[in-house]
C-alpha cells in the first residue's frame, strides 16, 4: 500500500533466520538544474528538457509535478511522466520540458518539484534566468 515492493528469504540474517527487505524506486534527473540565461521580458525561450528515470527497483508513483518557488509565474513546464494511479517501471524514462518567459528583469529562480514515493522525495531541478527589459536582439 506504500508503493514499495517488499521480500523475504528463508535464510541470512543475524541467525540465520531469513530476513526482510524492501525495494525502492529511485530517480534520477538529468540535466539536474537548468539555466536559461538572458531572455527578453514577455517572450518565451527555446525549451530546455529534464529527463526524469526511475533506475530503482520498484515502480515509481509520481504524484505531482510543479514549478514551485519564488519567481515560479516566470517559467512553466508540460511533461509526458505517469502520474498516480500511473507507475513508471524500474528503468523507465519520461520528459519534463520548461519554459521561461520572464514577466520582469533581473535574476530570477524556481525549482521542478516533483513529488513521488522515491524515499527522497521531493527532488527539485533549480531553474534560473535573468530577464532583460525590452527585446533582445541576437548579434
Amino acid at each position: 500500500s506504500d508503493g514499495n515492493l517488499y521480500g523475504t528469504t528463508y535464510v541470512g540474517g543475524a541467525n540465520s533466520d531469513g530476513t526482510v527487505f524492501r525495494l525502492n524506486p529511485r530517480v534520477d534527473l538529468s540535466p539536474t538544474r537548468l539555466n536559461f540565461g538572458f531572455q527578453g521580458t514577455n517572450l518565451p525561450n527555446a525549451p530546455l528538457t529534464v529527463t526524469l528515470t526511475n533506475t530503482g527497483r520498484a515502480p515509481l508513483l509520481i504524484s505531482s509535478i510543479a514549478i514551485t518557488g519564488t519567481d515560479s509565474g516566470d517559467f512553466s513546464e508540460s511533461n509526458n511522466c505517469p502520474t498516480a494511479p500511473g507507475t513508471l517501471t524500474p528503468g523507465g524514462y519520461c520528459s519534463i520540458t520548461v519554459v521561461f518567459a520572464p514577466t520582469g528583469s533581473g535574476m530570477l529562480n524556481a525549482d521542478v518539484t516533483i513529488t513521488d514515493n522515491a524515499p527522497d522525495s521531493p527532488q527539485m531541478v533549480p531553474l534560473t534566468g535573468v530577464g532583460v527589459g525590452g527585446k533582445v536582439r541576437p548579434r
